[in-house]
């Protein structure tokens, strides 16, 4: 392994900072700066992606920025990977192999957890001797032995048996359906995940993540956060500095629960949410965009959950446009009048293309003055509301 003198390369890297706005990361370098270690690679990239990090924090508070708010599960970091994708300059080699690597134990985690939630599978295990307690416990660890491999393997073969399959497909768990077509591929021994398969691995967001993307030549700040309860406080801070806000609900909620509180239905929750955040006094003049995501989850669900068993005044059996355009009033009759909707799936590349394009062309060209310095200088623009359910299910 290649190793490189500490002092050589801190100081190095302390000189290409700017104290303004790097004063953590220099105050960290400084504090190692006289120790007599060698850096190895590793650690040299570690240093350097801290050092990114900090500087897309900043950009943040200088750039025109969108906050992508709404609750957790809702799939607003798939939509994230798909616009940070979309606007790369080289789309198809986003990733590297490196990071592709890093991805392939939250996918198996992803289809594992999923089984978990089929009913069929219970009586299935101790045929195998296989319980859902050591599987857990391999996907877990830091890295995969031969034994968590064939365990795993093992695992998700079973899946693939037409009893799953058929309980599966008449309960959708979204993401899952993706893998367990894929499985061939998956269990493969030299496997590294797709663009598609990172886009569909689901990945609980926590913290703050500001990511810089280039909008026609416009910089702008795309900043995702945590949806669940414990991480809705972070928002607060970062209010006054919306440019404007992405609302995130999930479709396909309305016969889920909360993670935290098993009593709350996801959906009700997501619109008590949308409530506070349109009419919180932070975003008075701050442009909302109401982005209906899983279209695709939603259309499946339909045909064997009644949405009337949740919303009890809903009529309209299990017609998509109907139950769109339902769910789309009830979120409205909580807005303000100058809200947009989309309906959008986030592992439909090309929508979510057209949808950001929208986006842009209705909010961003050009950059507005109270975008580049702040939400108090909007002029009072109305938007009128235009909401298109009229799509085919076979492009969800």
């Amino acid at each position: 392994m290649y190793s490189f003198p500490a002092q050589l390369v801190l100081h190095a890297l302390s000189e290409k900072l700017d104290p303004a706005i790097d004063s953590l990361s220099v105050a960290r370098l400084h504090s190692i700066y006289d120790k007599r270690f060698h850096l190895s690679i590793d650690t040299l990239l570690f240093i350097r992606s801290t050092i990114s990090r900090h500087k897309l924090q900043a950009m943040f508070y200088q750039k025109p920025n969108i906050l992508l708010l709404g609750p957790g599960e809702t799939g607003k970091t798939t939509l994230l990977k798909q616009i940070l994708k979309a606007f790369s300059d080289r789309p198809e080699q986003f990733y590297t192999d490196r990071e592709r690597a890093q991805y392939v134990v939250p996918i198996f985690r992803n289809t594992v957890s999923a089984l978990e939630r089929l009913d069929a599978i219970n009586d299935k295990w101790s045929a195998l001797e296989i319980t859902l307690r050591d599987l857990r416990n391999v996907i877990h660890d830091d890295y995969l032995d031969t034994h968590a491999i064939n365990l795993i393997s093992q695992s998700l073969a079973l899946a693939t048996s037409s009893r799953l399959i058929s309980t599966y497909r008449a309960s959708p768990l979204g993401y899952v359906d993706y893998f367990l077509d894929a499985l061939p591929r998956i269990l493969a021994e030299d496997y590294l995940p797709s663009n598609q398969d990172i886009v569909q691995c689901n990945i609980r967001t926590t913290g703050i993540h500001p990511n810089l993307i280039n909008l026609r030549g416009s910089a702008v700040s795309v900043v995702d956060f945590g949806g669940q309860f414990s991480e809705r406080r972070k928002w607060i801070h970062l209010f006054p500095k919306a440019g404007m806000i992405i609302y995130v609900a999930s479709l396909s909620d309305y016969d889920e629960t909360c993670a935290e509180d098993s009593s709350t239905n996801r959906m009700y929750d997501s619109m008590k949410l949308f409530e506070i955040v349109v009419h919180s006094k932070w975003f008075i003049d701050v442009p909302i965009v109401l982005l209906l995501n899983k279209t695709d989850v939603f259309a499946q669900k339909l045909r064997t959950t009644p949405l009337k068993e949740y919303f009890h005044d809903y009529t309209g059996g299990d017609n998509y446009d109907a139950g769109c355009t339902y769910i789309i009033n009830k979120f409205l009759s909580k807005a303000r009048p100058d809200t947009q909707v989309y309906l959008t799936s986030a592992v439909d590349e090309e929508r979510i293309l057209e949808t950001m394009n929208d986006i842009y062309d209705k909010y961003l060209e050009p950059v507005p003055p109270y975008l580049a310095s702040g939400p108090s200088s909007k002029p009072n623009i109305p938007i009128q509301v235009q909401v298109q359910v009229s799509v085919s299910t076979s492009q969800h």
